[in-house]
């Protein structure tokens, strides 16, 4: 781009831009001039960093350079959300504090967990946790290691995230149940909203403590799950969920298809 044209486009976008989706072949980079330019967009709320579904398949995926992503935190002062799904770098443990202190204040973190390293994963929401409210996960099954391998993703090394998360967050999506394995057995004290796209596994877990003791209140599930198994969805599904007041059926993010309302108390 040239120097005129490119001074234009940041100068007609910089007040206008709310989301931008960056997608990277192979892996993640991003130039000093590019991220400064980002940081000048004033009102940027909505942050994608994705891998290409079209990599160029001349290497395995490399690790980004952990200046990247963090001088990308500290320029993008005003986001409210981050989608990763690409291996990202964060500084070391000790530098994780200072972190703390200039990352914003993140509400929604999406993360696609076949992308993102267990370890980064868990620097990233502890960099983020103290303005995190929602956690979204997205999985295949298939956790990639290359361009060329694959193996089925291991639920229990999300563990550690959600330890680090407990007490605070207060939503969490999935897209199916098997995220939500390692923590069956614990309750999230501020959990107020869940959201499963598709319900592909055993209706028992619904009577596990994370259901049972925390403060759900709002549940929603992708309405394909519901015309599959339409006899799994009763009342009595939810009958072991003692403050939940909302049931929702959706087919997109902008579809919702019905709504229950219980009458409890709170």
């Amino acid at each position: 781009m040239l120097p005129r044209a490119k001074s234009y486009w940041n100068y007609i976008f910089s007040d206008t831009i709310t989301t931008l989706y960056l997608k990277f072949i192979d892996f993640f980079t991003l130039s000093s001039q590019t991220i400064k330019a980002i940081g000048r967009v004033r009102n940027l709320q909505h942050l994608g960093l994705v891998i290409s579904r079209w990599p160029s398949g001349d290497f395995e995926y490399k690790e980004a350079h952990p200046s990247c992503f963090h001088s990308l935190m500290v320029k993008a002062q005003v986001l409210k959300s981050l989608h990763v799904a690409l291996v990202v770098s964060l500084p070391s443990k000790p530098d994780l504090v200072v972190a703390r202190a200039t990352y914003p204040a993140i509400a929604h973190l999406e993360v696609e967990v076949n992308y993102v390293d267990r370890e980064e994963f868990l620097a990233i929401s502890t960099a983020l946790k103290p303005g995190l409210k929602l956690l979204s996960l997205q999985d295949s099954g298939l956790k990639l290691l290359s361009l060329h391998d694959s193996r089925e993703t291991d639920f229990q090394l999300l563990l550690p995230v959600y330890e680090t998360l407990r007490e605070t967050l207060q939503g969490l999506a999935v897209t199916r149940p098997r995220p939500l394995e390692p923590i069956l057995h614990l309750s999230l004290p501020k959990l107020r909203m869940l959201v499963i796209h598709w319900f592909d596994s055993s209706f028992d877990l619904m009577t596990q403590a994370l259901f049972s003791q925390s403060p759900i209140k709002i549940i929603a599930i992708g309405c394909i799950s519901a015309r599959v198994n339409p006899e799994n969805f009763t009342l009595d599904t939810f009958a072991n969920w003692p403050q939940l007041k909302i049931i929702s059926f959706y087919e997109s993010s902008t579809r919702l298809l019905a709504t229950i309302h219980l009458p409890r108390g709170l």
